[in-house]
């Protein structure tokens, strides 16, 4: 018996790659698509989701489920009040006089555990599921096990229809589609300056940004830009997409 198909949606390029691919039939329907709403994604985010995406996957009769921040038990800070989130801390470098970085925690208990829960977990799935996170060619080194027996990780993009992100992204262009941001919190320290610009140009989500670098400073002396500035300090430099910068938010998994 095959095991139900779960897709855990990113909102970024490789999602909108695999909505096109289910919808032209070259991969199999998904009997569930979740989203889990981290309560901090990039506005934009949401917005393209609504605008195509949603449209798109409602033609072959499928709707995104939006797993509720409720479920996570914690949010910028864990149970014993340590910050989640990679950001920067200003106190420490390393030999290459860049400022350490703390862990990343927020994937795991905002994303994976999240969707875990809003599916049934183990209990609510006794027969199992193949969970399809949306890693693409370039990102196979990102590739492991859920780390739960019920749940197995898949990746449609690289073993059925492989693509890397740059395949991705022209896909999305030849079915006619507007280019897609790259999926991320407005607040997370992995995006580089490109990011934080177009962060900027949304005033309300750039203010809420800047507030949680405040708050996490006064409460850990860390920061959310690499350089360790406040953040409406720094001079943000356009560096393009050759840069690098975020990749990983896009699979629904982001950074795990």
């Amino acid at each position: 018996m095959n095991k139900p198909i779960i897709w855990s949606y990113g909102g970024g390029t490789q999602s909108i790659a695999l909505a096109i691919l289910v919808r032209q039939e070259r991969l199999p329907r998904p009997d569930r698509i979740v989203i889990a709403d981290t309560s901090w994604e990039f506005k934009k985010t949401w917005e393209y989701t609504e605008q195509h995406v949603a449209p798109l996957l409602a033609e072959v009769g499928l709707k995104i489920e939006i797993a509720s921040h409720a479920l996570s038990k914690v949010d910028l800070y864990s149970l014993k009040g340590e910050i989640l989130i990679p950001a920067y801390d200003v106190r420490r470098t390393n030999k290459k006089g860049e400022h350490a970085k703390l862990p990343t925690f927020c994937s795991n208990e905002w994303k994976t555990r999240v969707v875990r829960r809003h599916i049934g977990g183990a209990k609510g799935n006794p027969g199992g599921i193949r969970m399809w996170l949306g890693m693409s060619l370039d990102e196979v080194e990102r590739l492991k096990h859920s780390g739960e027996d019920w749940c197995e990780n898949y990746w449609p993009l690289c073993f059925d229809v492989k693509m890397t992100r740059g395949g991705c992204a022209q896909l999305v262009r030849d079915y006619g589609l507007p280019e897609a941001i790259k999926s991320r919190c407005k607040m997370c320290p992995n995006q580089n300056d490109d990011g934080w610009i177009e962060i900027k140009q949304e005033p309300e989500e750039w203010k809420e940004a800047v507030r949680i670098d405040n708050q996490i400073f006064a409460s850990h002396q860390v920061r959310l830009h690499k350089s360790g500035k406040p953040l409406d300090e720094v001079e943000l430099v356009p560096r393009g997409e050759d840069e690098g910068g975020l990749f990983g938010c896009d699979s629904g998994y982001c950074w795990t």
